[in-house]
């Protein structure tokens, strides 16, 4: 039989949940970076110190390709001071990153309305280093679109005033906010 001849890690068993998932270092350590992830990567980290770079990705597919891990790896070369996956140090010093981390805001697609979605994930980044922005936000109406732009450009404010060089927003399964 062929099991006796091949083995699947059990990583690769389940899939990933941005949400629970994005800062566990296990998941990096077996993620196989191919060199098109390495250089979407690229692309992407490039992107950011550039004042004219792209400033919205998106990243499709059909299920199970790797989209979610490849968020994990993406945060791990734009939000940590230290990346954990050794191809995430290569794309760092291959874009000449030299930007103070970014801070992770992640947001997982749910069937309800996008907004509290996003207010909630702007809570879960900044409990930790500005609990009177996240108690601003607890407070918040309900708020168009616009007022949802302005929440993110003080939260870029509020981050870069706690050493981060600014936010990074990753939406997960966008789709389903959509159903």
């Amino acid at each position: 039989a062929l099991s006796h001849y091949v083995q699947v890690r059990g990583r690769f068993h389940r899939s990933i949940h941005l949400g629970h998932d994005w800062d566990d270092h296990a998941v990096l350590d077996t993620y196989v970076a191919t060199p098109s992830v390495r250089e979407l990567a690229l692309r992407i980290t490039k992107s950011v110190p550039d004042p004219l770079g792209s400033r919205a990705w998106s990243v499709t597919g059909p299920f199970g390709t790797g989209k979610s891990a490849f968020a994990v790896f993406l945060a791990d070369i734009l939000t940590q001071p230290k990346p954990v996956h050794p191809a995430a140090d290569e794309i760092r010093k291959a874009a000449d990153l030299q930007l103070a981390p970014l801070l992770p805001v992640m947001v997982v697609g749910r069937r309800s309305p996008l907004t509290p979605a996003l207010l909630a994930g702007l809570a879960n980044a900044f409990r930790t280093i500005s609990p009177d922005f996240v108690a601003g936000l607890e407070t918040v109406p309900d708020i168009d679109a616009e007022g949802v732009w302005l929440l993110f450009d003080k939260a870029i404010t509020v981050a870069q005033e706690a050493g981060f060089s600014g936010v990074l927003l990753i939406i997960d399964e966008l789709g389903k906010f959509l159903e």
